[in-house]
């Protein structure tokens, strides 16, 4: 094609397939891309059947990552700022992008880990809630 540059390092392959992998090899250039079982793009890492695990054992990874930082933070502000920022940093992460993934075919094992995630993070932007009721 004119104009577009194949980075050979970048290229992934995967298809969707129920049995056994057939031995299909991609060639680009002089390059041989081997499928793979998961890939990478636009930071939705995607599995061939679909389940998601891959991808939500990564964003809880990240999420944790935030999570640790944001108990030193949300000492020093108020419950309206923690969960704004909870609501930005930490639930974008987390469903990031739901709509493709969150369907009724994600398992009770994966939605229940992202609601314990979820539900963890929250906790930790209301903390003062029994201390001050308002």
């Amino acid at each position: 094609m004119k104009g577009i540059i194949v980075n050979h390092q970048k290229t992934e392959m995967f298809y969707f397939f129920s049995g056994n992998n057939p031995d299909i090899i991609l060639k680009v250039g002089n390059n041989n891309i081997k499928p793979q079982n998961t890939i990478k793009a636009l930071g939705i890492t995607t599995d061939r059947k679909l389940k998601w695990t891959c991808h939500i054992s990564n964003s809880i990874k990240k999420v944790n990552t935030l999570t640790s930082g944001l108990r030193i933070v949300t000492k020093h502000l108020n419950k309206e700022q923690s969960l704004r920022i909870i609501t930005l940093q930490i639930f974008l992460v987390l469903y990031y992008p739901a709509p493709i993934w969150l369907t009724t075919e994600l398992s009770c094992r994966n939605l229940r880990r992202l609601e314990s995630v979820h539900y963890s993070t929250l906790r930790l932007g209301i903390k003062d809630l029994k201390k001050s009721p308002e």
